[in-house]
């Protein structure tokens, strides 16, 4: 009789998906879950910082620009990722904008790739006094660092992807402390 069943009930079974979704296990009346789904658009569980920092200088320079750039870019690339959550110097929508007596006038900070040149760089940097959000939440104070922040789509998210983007850069930065 049990031999019989048991092929129904694995027939059944090949539609079963089994994932983490963090949120389950967390109890509703927790302050910390509360503002999480009372605000779910600032950050979440799922949000993914990652600082990119030049420790000689600021990160008004190619080589950090490119790293903003390609993090910024990469990140998007991982399964899950709510593109409407990324955000960096290197985003389309971190924008600066520009009065003229036709409108205002709207572009991207960096277009379609980070600047390479001085006089690239330094436009760069002009463009972004013009966008004063992007200066004070997507920079340090001092400039040294870049903010890429990105949040996962919960029922999307692939956590082996999001740990095969990250371990990397996680490894490469303990590797430029330890030498």
């Amino acid at each position: 009789m049990l031999s019989a069943i048991t092929p129904v009930f694995g027939w059944g079974m090949k539609d079963v998906e089994l994932r983490t979704i963090f949120s389950y296990p967390l109890t509703n009346n927790h302050p910390f879950v509360k503002t999480y789904k009372d605000q779910p658009n600032f950050g979440g569980l799922l949000t993914v910082i990652i600082i990119e920092e030049n420790k000689n200088g600021d990160v008004f320079d190619a080589e950090t620009l490119q790293k903003v750039g390609d993090r910024t870019h990469g990140i998007d690339l991982v399964t899950g990722v709510d593109y409407d959550q990324i955000l960096s110097i290197a985003a389309e929508k971190a924008h600066y904008s520009e009065a003229s007596p036709f409108g205002v006038y709207s572009q991207p900070l960096i277009g379609d790739r980070p600047p390479v040149t001085q006089s690239e760089i330094d436009e760069l940097r002009l463009l972004i006094n013009k966008a004063p959000n992007a200066r004070a939440f997507l920079l340090s104070q001092d400039g040294s660092a870049g903010l890429i922040k990105t949040t996962f789509i919960e029922s999307l998210a692939d956590y082996g992807a999001v740990f095969d983007y990250g371990q990397p850069i996680v490894e490469a930065a303990h590797a430029l402390e330890t030498t």
